[in-house]
């Protein structure tokens, strides 16, 4: 799975990556979705990414879900948190 995301402002940001279940976060299911039973099964490439002003990247989400469950995952909520500015050097 693809993770797109995009640095609409002119300066380069670092972008947090954390997997959260919706109720933490602002996000709304939409009807026909549901959480992740446990968010531990998705596993970001990385847990953070520079990206310059008016740029974006993709960052790549492995999911393994456990062989012993037998919950049916149709759509996943994935929620990035916060972009922390940082000076390029």
């Amino acid at each position: 799975m693809k993770l797109s995301i995009k640095n609409k402002g002119a300066s380069a940001c670092a972008y947090s990556i954390n997997i959260l279940p919706t109720a933490q976060t602002t996000a709304v299911l939409k009807e026909g979705y549901r959480n992740i039973p446990d968010t531990s099964w998705i596993f970001p490439e990385t847990k953070e990414v520079q990206i310059p002003g008016n740029s974006s990247k993709v960052v790549e989400l492995d999911i393994k879900i456990p062989k012993k469950q037998n919950t049916l995952i149709k759509n996943i909520k994935i929620v990035s948190s916060r972009k922390i500015p940082f000076d390029l050097v």
